[in-house]
């Protein structure tokens, strides 16, 4: 059963057009056909929505926030994180550094399938991604999000946490590469 209280949604830094626009026309559709309690949306940074979209979508601008602590505060009241990205070649091969700090608080996230997301959202239950970057598919993503159990968001929360202990910590990622580091020079020798 779902929980009856409305959620939260957090997106933070730096908002491109095409992005913002992807999030505030998904937003628009949610609410037209939302059967669950409309979301509270808050936009860390400053990000040129008009105060009236603001109001009719409940989308409140921090503007910049002066600590990565306040920060972290916005991230801890929230239920998920937001990261509506256009799918492009560019979007493809970039990691938004932002998820590594919304995993690390524990945020499960909604985001599009750019970067390495739909393998690593299916195998570590990192969050909910969209089939696409359309309107309709990532407000049918928000729609899955807001209407899941708290048990279940919070098995994503457990899940994003850890995955950001255990997979993105500076120490593992650097014996990876000097692992791969040290491969690689073994196969040069190999080949030589």
């Amino acid at each position: 059963m779902p929980n009856d209280t409305p959620k939260t949604l957090c997106y933070a830094g730096t908002l491109f057009d095409s992005d913002k626009h992807l999030l505030i026309e998904s937003l628009t559709l949610l609410k037209t056909r939302n059967s669950v309690h409309f979301p509270q949306t808050v936009l860390i940074g400053e990000h040129g929505v008009a105060e009236s979209i603001r109001q009719q979508l409940s989308i409140t601008v921090t503007g910049r926030l002066a600590t990565l602590d306040e920060v972290y505060q916005q991230f801890f009241a929230a239920d998920f994180a937001l990261l509506p990205m256009r799918v492009s070649q560019a979007n493809k091969a970039r990691w938004p550094s932002k998820i590594t700090d919304y995993w690390a608080a524990g945020l499960p996230v909604i985001a599009t399938p750019v970067s390495d997301f739909e393998e690593l959202f299916f195998k570590h239950n990192l969050g909910i991604l969209a089939n696409s970057d359309s309107v309709d598919a990532y407000s049918a993503a928000l729609q899955t999000a807001l209407e899941m159990p708290e048990a279940e968001r919070t098995r994503l929360s457990k899940s994003a946490r850890k995955f950001a202990e255990t997979e993105l910590d500076w120490e593992v990622l650097a014996k990876r590469l000097i692992k791969l580091y040290q491969k690689t020079i073994e196969d040069t020798k190999h080949r030589l």
